[in-house]
């Protein structure tokens, strides 16, 4: 199991672009999930997955 850090992020969208502009390896592309969140996942160069997310708002 690969440990993983998630953090909630404000403007999903801006954040996202400007990592893959940057050159960020994305490990899983932005999505919403069944209950609600939209998140994206990155990998650091030690191979550490780390998870951003939001909550969406109807």
């Amino acid at each position: 199991m690969t440990p993983f850090l998630k953090d909630v992020v404000e403007d999903m969208d801006t954040f996202y672009h400007k990592l893959k502009e940057k050159g960020v390896t994305i490990s899983e592309p932005v999505h919403t999930t069944s209950y609600g969140w939209k998140m994206f996942g990155v990998e650091d160069p030690d191979g550490y997955v780390l998870m951003f997310a939001n909550q969406e708002v109807e």
